[in-house]
Protein backbone atom coordinates (compact mmCIF):
# COMPACT_ATOMS: atom_id res chain seq x y z
CA UNK A 1 0.00 0.00 0.00
CA UNK A 2 1.33 3.39 -0.96
CA UNK A 3 1.09 6.14 1.62
CA UNK A 4 -0.32 9.33 0.26
CA UNK A 5 0.49 12.51 2.07
CA UNK A 6 -2.57 14.63 2.49
CA UNK A 7 -2.73 18.34 3.05
CA UNK A 8 -3.99 17.61 6.56
CA UNK A 9 -0.74 15.77 7.38
CA UNK A 10 1.37 18.75 6.29
CA UNK A 11 -0.28 21.00 8.87
CA UNK A 12 0.38 18.61 11.75
CA UNK A 13 4.13 18.44 11.43
CA UNK A 14 6.92 21.02 11.37
CA UNK A 15 7.72 24.23 13.19
CA UNK A 16 5.03 26.73 13.89
CA UNK A 17 6.15 30.31 14.51
CA UNK A 18 2.96 31.12 16.33
CA UNK A 19 3.15 27.99 18.45
CA UNK A 20 6.78 28.44 19.56
CA UNK A 21 7.87 31.95 18.63
CA UNK A 22 5.11 33.96 20.24
CA UNK A 23 5.66 32.54 23.74
CA UNK A 24 9.40 33.21 23.43
CA UNK A 25 8.76 36.80 22.39
CA UNK A 26 6.38 37.29 25.33
CA UNK A 27 8.94 35.85 27.77
CA UNK A 28 11.62 38.20 26.38
CA UNK A 29 9.33 41.24 26.78
CA UNK A 30 8.45 40.27 30.35
CA UNK A 31 12.19 39.78 31.05
CA UNK A 32 13.01 43.29 29.84
CA UNK A 33 10.37 44.84 32.11
CA UNK A 34 11.48 42.69 35.06
CA UNK A 35 15.12 43.78 34.59
CA UNK A 36 14.17 47.45 34.40
CA UNK A 37 12.10 47.10 37.55
CA UNK A 38 14.98 45.33 39.31
CA UNK A 39 17.47 48.01 38.21
CA UNK A 40 15.14 50.77 39.42
CA UNK A 41 14.81 49.03 42.79
CA UNK A 42 18.59 48.75 43.10
CA UNK A 43 19.08 52.48 42.37
CA UNK A 44 16.38 53.40 44.91
CA UNK A 45 18.05 51.16 47.48
CA UNK A 46 21.47 52.74 46.92
CA UNK A 47 20.02 56.25 47.19
CA UNK A 48 18.14 55.39 50.39
CA UNK A 49 21.33 53.95 51.86
CA UNK A 50 23.30 57.06 50.85
CA UNK A 51 20.73 59.25 52.64
CA UNK A 52 21.09 57.18 55.80
CA UNK A 53 24.90 57.20 55.62
CA UNK A 54 24.91 61.00 55.17
CA UNK A 55 22.83 61.43 58.34
CA UNK A 56 25.10 59.02 60.20
CA UNK A 57 28.22 60.88 59.06
CA UNK A 58 26.70 64.13 60.29
CA UNK A 59 26.11 62.58 63.73
CA UNK A 60 29.66 61.15 63.81
CA UNK A 61 31.06 64.60 62.96
CA UNK A 62 29.11 66.17 65.84
CA UNK A 63 30.37 63.44 68.18
CA UNK A 64 33.99 63.90 67.03
CA UNK A 65 33.78 67.68 67.48
CA UNK A 66 32.50 67.36 71.07
CA UNK A 67 35.72 65.54 71.97
CA UNK A 68 38.28 67.16 69.66
CA UNK A 69 36.89 70.69 69.15
CA UNK A 70 37.13 70.33 65.38
CA UNK A 71 35.57 68.28 62.58
CA UNK A 72 37.16 65.18 61.06
CA UNK A 73 38.00 63.51 57.77
CA UNK A 74 36.72 60.04 56.93
CA UNK A 75 40.09 58.60 57.95
CA UNK A 76 39.99 60.34 61.35
CA UNK A 77 36.43 59.13 61.99
CA UNK A 78 37.59 55.59 61.20
CA UNK A 79 40.70 55.89 63.41
CA UNK A 80 38.45 56.87 66.33
CA UNK A 81 36.18 53.89 65.62
CA UNK A 82 33.23 56.09 64.66
CA UNK A 83 32.78 54.59 61.17
CA UNK A 84 33.68 51.27 59.56
CA UNK A 85 36.70 50.75 57.32
CA UNK A 86 34.57 50.32 54.20
CA UNK A 87 33.08 53.79 54.62
CA UNK A 88 36.51 55.18 55.55
CA UNK A 89 37.65 54.13 52.06
CA UNK A 90 35.08 56.60 50.71
CA UNK A 91 32.96 54.02 48.88
CA UNK A 92 29.89 52.25 50.19
CA UNK A 93 26.61 50.92 48.75
CA UNK A 94 27.15 52.29 45.25
CA UNK A 95 28.14 55.81 46.35
CA UNK A 96 31.36 57.74 46.85
CA UNK A 97 31.53 59.79 50.07
CA UNK A 98 33.84 62.73 50.71
CA UNK A 99 34.25 64.96 53.75
CA UNK A 100 35.92 68.35 53.50
CA UNK A 101 36.60 69.27 57.16
CA UNK A 102 38.06 72.68 58.00
CA UNK A 103 38.16 73.49 61.70
CA UNK A 104 34.68 74.77 62.53
CA UNK A 105 32.99 73.59 59.34
CA UNK A 106 32.57 70.54 57.16
CA UNK A 107 30.88 69.50 53.95
CA UNK A 108 29.88 65.95 53.10
CA UNK A 109 29.30 64.94 49.50
CA UNK A 110 27.85 61.68 48.19
CA UNK A 111 27.90 60.96 44.47
CA UNK A 112 26.91 57.79 42.60
CA UNK A 113 29.80 55.55 41.58
CA UNK A 114 28.11 54.91 38.23
CA UNK A 115 25.67 57.48 36.90
CA UNK A 116 23.10 56.44 34.31
CA UNK A 117 22.93 53.37 32.09
CA UNK A 118 22.05 49.79 32.93
CA UNK A 119 24.75 49.56 35.62
CA UNK A 120 23.80 52.82 37.37
CA UNK A 121 24.24 52.90 41.14
CA UNK A 122 22.32 56.14 41.48
CA UNK A 123 21.09 59.31 39.85
CA UNK A 124 20.95 61.66 42.83
CA UNK A 125 23.85 63.46 44.54
CA UNK A 126 23.72 64.56 48.17
CA UNK A 127 25.24 67.40 50.22
CA UNK A 128 25.31 68.09 53.97
CA UNK A 129 27.18 70.56 56.19
CA UNK A 130 27.74 71.41 59.88
CA UNK A 131 24.58 73.56 59.91
CA UNK A 132 22.57 70.41 59.07
CA UNK A 133 21.77 71.73 55.58
CA UNK A 134 20.95 68.52 53.68
CA UNK A 135 20.25 68.77 49.95
CA UNK A 136 19.76 66.47 46.97
CA UNK A 137 19.89 66.96 43.19
CA UNK A 138 20.45 65.12 39.95
CA UNK A 139 23.83 66.56 39.00
CA UNK A 140 24.69 64.02 36.32
CA UNK A 141 27.04 62.29 38.75
CA UNK A 142 28.59 65.55 39.99
CA UNK A 143 28.47 67.04 43.48
CA UNK A 144 25.34 68.54 45.04
CA UNK A 145 25.52 71.96 46.70
CA UNK A 146 23.83 73.75 49.63
CA UNK A 147 21.60 75.56 47.10
CA UNK A 148 19.93 72.36 45.82
CA UNK A 149 16.60 70.89 46.92
CA UNK A 150 16.41 70.24 50.69
CA UNK A 151 16.02 66.61 51.73
CA UNK A 152 12.74 66.08 53.56
CA UNK A 153 12.99 64.48 56.97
Amino acid sequence: MIFNETSDDKHRTGFSLIKYGLPLILIAIIGVFAFRSYQSSMVTGHQTSATSIMRDLYNREVEFRMINRRYATLEELSADGLIDKELASGVKDGYRFEIDAKGDSFEIHATPLIYGGTKSTGTMSFYMNQANVFTVADKGGGKASPNDTPVKE
